[in-house]
């Protein structure tokens, strides 16, 4: 068992606890947002703010390869779906900063939809 696996997410802005980064619910939210990317946004939006959800509009398209690949790990965690949507738009050419800002979103937003 690693160190990490102990450790807990902050909860929402409603005081619900996420969802554990299970790899089954973390593919299912990611599965959610591919098939309806207006869910992700609509989330971001409710939950996390109007800047939000429209940098994950904007950025959502490019994110989505990488989403994919996702869907095919074995073990799949929520930090890692972060990680890799960062690296994704970074090898998109979109500015890290952004790239940063927009997976940290993207993650909040899948985690929420579920």
């Amino acid at each position: 068992m690693s160190e990490n696996e102990n450790v807990q997410e902050p909860t929402t802005p409603i005081g619900i606890q996420p969802a554990a980064g299970s790899t089954k619910v973390v593919k299912v939210a990611i599965k959610e947002a591919l098939n309806n990317k207006a869910k992700i946004v609509k989330t971001a939006r409710v939950w996390i703010g109007n800047d939000a959800a429209n940098q994950i509009d904007k950025y959502f398209t490019k994110a989505t390869p990488t989403l994919n690949k996702l869907l095919k790990y074995e073990s799949l965690a929520w930090k890692t779906v972060q990680d890799q949507v960062r690296n994704g738009l970074v090898a998109a050419k979109v500015k890290r900063t952004t790239a940063e800002s927009v997976a940290y979103w993207i993650r909040l937003a899948l985690e929420w939809m579920i």
